[in-house]
């Protein structure tokens, strides 16, 4: 169910950018889950991260206005909000002449 977290996270992020008058141009996410032992001895997904990195067409939000936006739709994910296994976004910055700032 990574996936589906992601592509859930990515449409409420890039609809929360849109409606903020932000144009996403790429978008990258290195999602990583964590297959462990739960409490009862069985295997299960127990965490997932996601780390998303954005390009924005003309100007970029800060990084109070991204964080803001990953706290809302980390909110709208049903999926993240109906699992045992922990959720959590971790943006990441990507360094060189054309900064990417993360959605």
């Amino acid at each position: 169910y990574m996936p589906i977290v992601l592509i859930i996270f990515l449409g409420a992020a890039l609809s929360i950018a849109a409606a903020n008058g932000f144009a996403v141009t790429d978008y990258h996410d290195r999602a990583r889950g964590w297959l462990e032992t739960d409490a009862s001895g069985r295997a299960a997904i127990t965490r997932i991260e996601l780390s998303p990195s954005a390009r924005y067409f003309d100007a970029a939000p800060t990084p109070e206005q991204e964080s803001e936006w990953h706290d809302r739709a980390h909110a709208r994910c049903f999926i993240a909000n109906s699992l045992r296994a922990e959720v959590k976004i971790a943006p990441r910055r990507e360094q060189g002449p054309e900064a990417t700032l993360i959605l």
